[in-house]
């Protein structure tokens, strides 16, 4: 217990400021919290505190650096305000378990996310941003490429259409595709006038690959009614219901065929084979 106690002491003198601060201030009484033996006590307190300082400002610089690219366009958009967020959030980390470099810039859009969610201070596009990069880094690194095109034949009705696992969808106000773009080209971006529209995230044929499209509304209530629950027939029935619409049965499984040979429509059976 006696180590994984001077760890974990070791880890938030790395990695917090304010910790670091008052190890230097009172290095006894800020080593009283932890469980050490003294000669473990009293090998921290000889650390030396420059290389303590310049070890620490390379880890953050590190983890800032994987945050920023992957948050690149948030960044340029809100500069001030996203590197605030940053340094609270390289602090409030350091307090939990250590956690992989994947995971660390998924809470830090989360982070980021609701931090800036203010209406009084920052337009709804700026949250919504954040998601949407945040997605897509997580599309990104699902690590199980969805090869389109190989289930890409006529859906039977009786077909159990499902979106596989890995692909991502998800509702915003703003055109965000647009919007990452032209902050990721250097343009200057304003408040952006509200465009709704729904985003697929899905992974590419190789790890670390990423790709997007953004679908109408008709195709997106197909997408959602996708749950492996009911068969494509049941798809097209719910759509012509929720769309008020005579016989779609031809516009809905052409829509899930086109779906299917993206990779963001499977057919049941084969996605529990996979």
């Amino acid at each position: 217990m006696s180590l994984l106690e001077m760890q974990s002491c070791l880890a938030r003198l790395y990695v917090s400021d304010t910790f670091r601060t008052l190890f230097r201030a009172d290095p006894a009484g800020t080593l009283a919290g932890y469980d050490l033996t003294a000669r473990e006590a009293a090998a921290l307190e000889a650390v030396d505190q420059r290389m303590l300082e310049v070890f620490a400002a390379t880890l953050r610089n590190k983890r800032g650096k994987r945050l920023r690219r992957a948050y690149s366009a948030s960044f340029a958009w809100n500069h001030a305000a996203m590197e605030a967020v940053l340094a609270r959030h390289l602090e409030v980390s350091c307090a939990r378990p250590a956690g992989t470099s994947h995971r660390d810039v998924l809470d830090f859009g989360g982070f980021a996310e609701q931090t800036l969610a203010d209406p009084g201070r920052f337009p709804p596009a700026v949250a919504e941003l954040l998601r949407f990069e945040r997605l897509a880094y997580e599309a990104t690194f699902v690590w199980r490429a969805v090869a389109g095109g190989e289930h890409a034949r006529e859906m039977a009705p009786s077909d159990i259409p499902v979106v596989p696992a890995g692909v991502l969808i998800d509702d915003f106000g703003h055109d965000v595709v647009a919007l990452d773009a032209a902050l990721r080209a250097g343009e200057a971006a304003g408040d952006p006038p509200p465009s709704p529209n729904t985003v697929v995230f899905r992974p590419g044929r190789d790890a670390g690959e990423q790709r997007m499209l953004r679908v109408n509304g008709a195709t997106a209530l197909v997408l959602r009614l996708c749950d492996g629950r009911r068969t494509a027939a049941g798809v097209v029935g719910e759509a012509e219901k929720a769309l008020r619409s005579g016989d779609l049965t031809a516009a809905v499984l052409g829509t899930l065929r086109r779906l299917a040979g993206l990779g963001v429509v499977t057919v049941a059976a084969r996605e529990a084979e996979a």
